[in-house]
């Protein structure tokens, strides 16, 4: 994956359109998209481009790019899925978009690829609210996966405190945030109502004055369980 120089363009084109006095805002692109569960090869090469020009080139599942600097506006972002890289045809194919995606001053902004409930292609974007709190570890979840509602338990690890419910019912498309102590900790998603794992228990360290963006994407059916999450960590 890499970044081509059409983010230069990308930049001056909005520059065209904010106001001199705009504030930057920051931006990262997530690849959330499994290939597998689309029947295709799992790293899904695809190319995203912003305001007609091509921004990230041969982008995979799991990659990550940014945090970008760009000026507040709405950009459009299309995803194409890089077919030449598949199967050597020339012809490619839209996935997501185009959608115009709104960016306000002066924020932190995650815009992910990903599975919508029903198991479509999709792109949604997140405000990152990185204000912390002395002595906590900041944890910033998100159901990004074609799995129903969910529940997230959380305990320290080590521990016999039973798991606690983090998120109760939350749909494709939520956020939650929570403020942790700094310690490793253990996380387990299951459909909501239920306390069986489809994710996890998983063991992740959180340090202190540090937020960790956790994206779960992937896909649940009757014959296949890819849920897995992506995690971003901002912070010392």
């Amino acid at each position: 994956m890499k970044i081509v120089k059409a983010l230069a363009s990308v930049s001056a084109a909005a520059l065209l359109v904010a106001p001199a006095f705009a504030q930057s805002s920051n931006v990262r692109i997530i690849h959330g998209i499994n290939g597998g569960d689309l029947g295709a090869p799992e790293s899904l090469n695809v190319d995203v481009y912003v305001n007609g020009g091509l921004l990230l080139d041969n982008f995979n599942f799991r990659d990550v790019a940014g945090p970008l600097s760009l000026p507040a506006g709405d950009y459009e972002v299309k995803v194409v899925l890089d077919l030449d890289m598949i199967n050597g045809s020339a012809d490619d194919t839209v996935v997501i978009g185009p959608a115009i995606i709104p960016i306000a001053a002066g924020t932190d902004n995650t815009i992910i690829a990903h599975l919508t409930e029903g198991g479509a292609p999709t792109a949604s974007k997140f405000e990152n609210d990185l204000m912390m709190m002395p002595g906590k570890s900041q944890l910033i979840l998100h159901h990004t996966a074609a799995a129903p509602q969910v529940d997230i338990f959380a305990r320290k690890t080590g521990g016999r405190t039973p798991f606690a419910m983090l998120a109760g019912g939350a749909p494709n498309g939520a956020q939650a945030m929570f403020k942790v102590s700094p310690s490793n900790w253990q996380l387990f998603v299951s459909p909501a109502g239920t306390m069986n794992p489809v994710l996890g228990p998983a063991s992740f360290k959180f340090d202190n004055r540090t937020s960790y963006l956790v994206y779960v994407v992937g896909q649940i059916t009757n014959t296949r369980n890819s849920l897995e999450p992506i995690i971003v960590r901002i912070g010392s």
